[in-house]
């Protein structure tokens, strides 16, 4: 057998800060506002933040409304919901609600109603191996007139015959149940339910149909019906980028915090419908006043 020649060997010490290098280069989760943690097997992963971390959502159900999620800490401070509400100008962007989520971090999917009274999270997001995800949030019903919600364990629905369809099954994935919800359902503000899934895709892959009712906030299954009701709002891609900027000198732990900029930007895929709602051709950045308690309109292009 020929020695292994040592004498080329690479530090251990390099080889870690190359691997963090690569990191923060790479990893789309692990950049500058990131702190990065080892678990115990020394891999590195991406929990905490060193600035508070912001996602903006436009609503595929009603362009004017935009969803901000405030990630939670894993440990102290849940996840945050802010709902806004453009103008009819869309010079402001007014609040309308903010909520606490049941979420440590984030839900890993969620849709907010027409009218904004109804929020529906599915699943757990976590950025950490040794963070549980709480099977209670598997599917979240939340009623933000009424401030009440109600949590369900996709077991509490799901039966063994169900589980198969969705084999291989496995409770500590993000989404257990990804073909299930692709998060492109249909809210019926008649009615008042929300259909996770179209009946195609039920029909094609042998899934139940889900109705759940937002009042009683409940789900129950059935076979999936030829059409949706006409009643019903489908979700349509409006492909407006939001992005949500917080001051440099704001902490993750701060509480009641909220964005201090919010960006829209309109693509090249946004319809033609949605471009005539907004002042600007490209992109618009919204400032908070804390007068008025609302978001304006700071530059067009």
């Amino acid at each position: 057998m020929i020695p292994r020649d040592q004498s080329n060997a690479i530090p251990q010490s390099a080889i870690v800060a190359a691997l963090t290098l690569s990191l923060l280069v790479q990893i789309g989760t692990c950049q500058e506002n990131y702190r990065l943690t080892w678990d115990e097997n020394g891999r590195p992963s991406c929990l905490f933040h060193s600035r508070p971390q912001f996602n903006g959502y436009s609503s595929g159900f009603n362009p004017r409304l935009v969803s901000v999620i405030r990630a939670g800490d894993a440990k102290d401070r849940s996840a945050e919901l802010l709902v806004l509400e453009l103008s009819q100008d869309a010079r402001v962007i007014r609040p309308l609600k903010r909520q606490k989520l049941t979420n440590s971090i984030s839900p890993a999917q969620s849709q907010i109603s027409p009218s904004g009274r109804f929020y529906i999270t599915q699943q757990e997001r976590s950025l950490h191996p040794k963070v549980p995800r709480d099977p209670r949030n598997g599917l979240v019903i939340y009623d933000l007139m009424r401030n009440e919600l109600t949590r369900h364990k996709f077991d509490d629905f799901f039966d063994a015959e169900n589980k198969k369809i969705f084999a291989p099954y496995d409770p500590e994935e993000v989404r257990p149940y990804p073909k299930w919800s692709n998060g492109r359902g249909a809210f019926d503000p008649v009615h008042l339910r929300y259909y996770p899934n179209t009946p195609d895709e039920c029909k094609s892959f042998g899934y139940p149909f889900g109705i759940i009712d937002l009042v009683d906030r409940t789900i129950r299954l059935s076979e999936p019906p030829d059409e949706l009701p006409t009643t019903a709002v489908q979700h349509s891609w409006n492909f407006l980028k939001v992005v949500c900027v917080c001051s440099d000198d704001t902490s993750w732990h701060e509480p009641n915090l909220i964005p201090s900029k919010i960006i829209i930007s309109i693509t090249d895929k946004t319809p033609k419908t949605i471009r005539k709602l907004f002042p600007f051709i490209k992109q618009g950045t919204y400032k908070w006043h804390h007068q008025s308690e609302n978001y304006r309109l700071a530059q067009d292009d």
